[in-house]
């Protein structure tokens, strides 16, 4: 099983070429593998499509704080459990499934690059509610910035630790959630010294990533 996933599967989907059911069911398999996880990564480091080629996201309808009033949370510290609570709520997943969930993100060799230098993604398994959708952990290190991109889809993210800000709008610290509609365009900047962790979740559509100036 193992050499099926490295040799045809992993290969596929690094290059997004992986279609459904099979591609959620290797999802959830590099999820829970490590050394799978390593290979996506370095498969993925050598070919043209990151693993958060086909996510989506949704529109700007929730918490924002000013950057002054934010708790942070460093990346490498325990996550309080009213955000284990929303990451199981959010992926529709038990309590001792969504602490697991967290307690791999200190794991190095689960994260895989993203698509822009700084950031990081991992993907996440969801519960029933979130058949067809796409769960990703996304670790954006300080000054990085996630790239412009169009939503196909709703997304919702969830900051569980360090602070990320949409160009021209409010810092969002750890525990604030972000919907982004279908037709939306945005980047997402990390603030501060500490890299920014979320939890994306984004329905059937993806997102497309611009090379045009902001408007």
């Amino acid at each position: 099983m193992q050499e099926l996933h490295v040799e045809g599967w992993l290969d596929a989907l690094a290059r997004d070429r992986l279609e459904e059911p099979k591609r959620s069911e290797v999802l959830a398999h590099v999820t829970e593998c490590a050394q799978c996880s390593e290979t996506l990564r370095r498969l993925q480091m050598s070919s043209t499509p990151s693993p958060l080629g086909k996510v989506q996201l949704t529109r700007v309808a929730l918490t924002t704080t000013p950057s002054q009033e934010i708790e942070l949370i460093p990346a490498d510290a325990p996550m309080p459990l009213d955000l284990v609570h929303e990451v199981a709520a959010l992926l529709d997943i038990d309590q001792a499934t969504a602490e697991r969930a967290v307690a791999r993100l200190e794991d190095p060799a689960g994260w895989a690059p993203g698509p822009a230098p700084g950031v990081l993604a991992r993907f996440a398994r969801g519960g029933p509610s979130r058949s067809g959708a796409t769960s990703l952990f996304v670790r954006q290190e300080p000054r990085s910035v996630f790239p412009r991109h169009l939503h196909r889809g709703r997304e919702i993210m969830l900051v569980l630790s360090g602070v990320a800000r949409e160009r021209g709008g409010s810092a969002l610290g750890p525990g604030a959630r972000l919907e982004k509609a279908e037709g939306t365009i945005h980047e997402l900047l990390t603030v501060g010294r500490e890299p920014c962790i979320c939890l994306v979740v984004v329905d059937a559509g993806g997102v497309e990533f611009l090379s045009d100036p902001l408007v």
